[in-house]
């Protein structure tokens, strides 16, 4: 029996994030050493280190959830598998992530406060979250998740920073959620319509392919 197109589709999506996931895992490693080395005279180095072997940890769990989504075949078209067991696996390491970054989002500036050090800071946060749209919108509740983990934190520590501006960087994240977020759901119909595209042309080949094979049995019983 064929399956639901609507659960073809979520299974795509899911397939999708793990295929993807040690490209974006390379990004948050080198993302993370920057930070790190940014931060380094500024931030007390237990909090450095500390933070750094914690966010490698999680990135290694996120790592080893794609060996094993790998291992049970999930990244073969036809393998059929629990959308909802891997979608909970994939939403709990994402968030764990998400929290890590909004930690040194948030808590970093306490100790770099006004220095230069704090737009590159905020800029490293905002290329982690634009960065991750082609990684994780594919499910958007899972970009969602990542997104707000970081940018939440990040934004509150900067209003509290700056209380003489506070309004204006409230004001401000609350834009870049929205303009962020709208990308990234043009970005969720845009594969999510290419996967539809593609599981039409797939079952209409295997119509024509049936209707061939029945046309040859035709003919090939037909009285001469």
């Amino acid at each position: 029996m064929a399956k639901p197109v609507g659960q073809q589709i979520q299974q795509a999506q899911i397939r999708l994030i793990y295929e993807h996931m040690g490209r974006g895992l390379r990004i948050s490693v080198l993302v993370s050493l920057i930070l790190a080395g940014l931060v380094w005279s500024r931030v007390p180095a237990p909090m450095v280190w500390g933070w750094e072997l914690v966010l490698l940890g999680v990135l290694a769990w996120r790592y080893r959830q794609s060996q094993c989504f790998e291992a049970l075949g999930g990244l073969s078209n036809g393998r059929d598998f629990p959308v909802g067991h891997w979608c909970r696996r994939l939403i709990s390491s994402v968030l764990a992530t998400g929290l890590c970054w909004g930690f040194a989002g948030s808590v970093f500036q306490f100790y770099i406060g006004n220095d230069l050090t704090t737009p590159l800071l905020i800029l490293c946060m905002l290329a982690l979250t634009v960065t991750a749209i082609p990684f994780l919108s594919h499910v958007m509740g899972i970009y969602l998740v990542y997104l707000y983990a970081i940018t939440i934190p990040t934004g509150l520590a900067l209003a509290y920073i700056r209380m003489d501006k506070a309004i204006e960087v409230v004001a401000m994240t609350a834009v870049y959620l929205w303009g962020i977020q709208f990308a990234a759901r043009n970005y969720h119909r845009f594969i999510e319509y290419s996967l539809r595209l593609k599981w039409r042309a797939e079952n209409l080949s295997q119509e024509l392919t049936k209707s061939n094979q029945q046309l040859d049995e035709f003919f090939n019983n037909a009285p001469v």
